[in-house]
């Protein structure tokens, strides 16, 4: 049983060594809708920094990215699509996970998160806007 702890706890510390832990060296203006990628031993992440949510004063409510991780388990690599809102101070607030990298958002502009959505009866990739 003492093994067993042991082997869950060593998983556990090498998987959070594998991710980002402080986004906020990623929040920078010059960065905004550029992709970073963070590699370590088996595992990717891409990360974009979308841009603030403003409140009506003008204070930042939230810094927004998107992030996609790559994460190596036994055979496989797993997928892991989420937006990250962070506060004022850049700690990690909320967290959206999203099924698929095509479905994380481009672009925010103005409080509206903008999407890609393919529309099965044009037959086209379209935009979606989603005011926050």
């Amino acid at each position: 049983m003492k093994s067993i702890i042991i082997l869950i706890l060593i998983t556990l510390f090498f998987e959070a060594n594998g991710q980002v832990n402080d986004y906020s060296k990623y929040i920078k203006y010059q960065l905004i809708n550029k992709k970073q990628t963070v590699k370590t031993h088996n595992d990717k992440e891409d990360i974009v920094y979308l841009g603030k949510i403003k409140n009506r004063d003008g204070e930042v409510l939230f810094y927004t990215l998107t992030v996609y991780s790559e994460v190596q388990a036994a055979n496989e690599i797993h997928g892991h699509s989420n937006v990250l809102y962070l506060d004022k101070k850049k700690i990690l607030k909320k967290q959206f996970d999203l099924g698929l990298p095509d479905d994380l958002p481009f672009k925010l502009k103005n409080n509206t998160l903008y999407f890609h959505y393919f529309n099965h009866k044009t037959k086209k990739t379209e935009i979606f806007f989603n005011p926050v």
